[in-house]
């Protein structure tokens, strides 16, 4: 769907991964009419970093969360977090840890884009 890296602890198996949907040119829609029938659970955010954004996962207890925030109509960042050991053993929810992630890419990318005259450029 466009390009994107991940991180991952081996020791935890811990990790996440983000992604530029740029390709499909959907937005959040592609979200809304694919992944929404498919999930458990699907919730819409307040907003992430100003913008629309959506979580989803397979159940409550799901240790991976994916969050796709719309950042324009036709494009969207997704994030997705998988617990560690110690996120699944205290409880926390995935969806928790992967907005938090999800807010700082969206928030690095604004701050560039006030750098660069308001455009960010995603290369492949």
């Amino acid at each position: 769907v466009g390009p994107g890296c991940d991180w991952g602890n081996l020791e935890s198996f811990g990790g996440f991964a983000v992604g530029f949907s740029v390709v499909s040119r959907q937005g959040l829609s592609a979200q809304y009419a694919n992944t929404k029938p498919q999930k458990a659970v699907f919730r819409e955010l307040d907003s992430v970093a100003g913008f629309p954004a959506v979580a989803y996962k397979d159940s409550e207890d799901e240790i991976v969360c994916t969050v796709a925030v719309g950042i324009a109509n036709e494009y969207s960042v997704v994030t997705v977090v998988t617990l560690g050991f110690e996120g699944e053993s205290d409880g926390t929810d995935s969806c928790v840890a992967a907005e938090t992630v999800s807010e700082i890419v969206v928030n690095n990318l604004k701050a560039k884009a006030g750098d660069d005259g308001g455009v960010v450029r995603l290369e492949r």
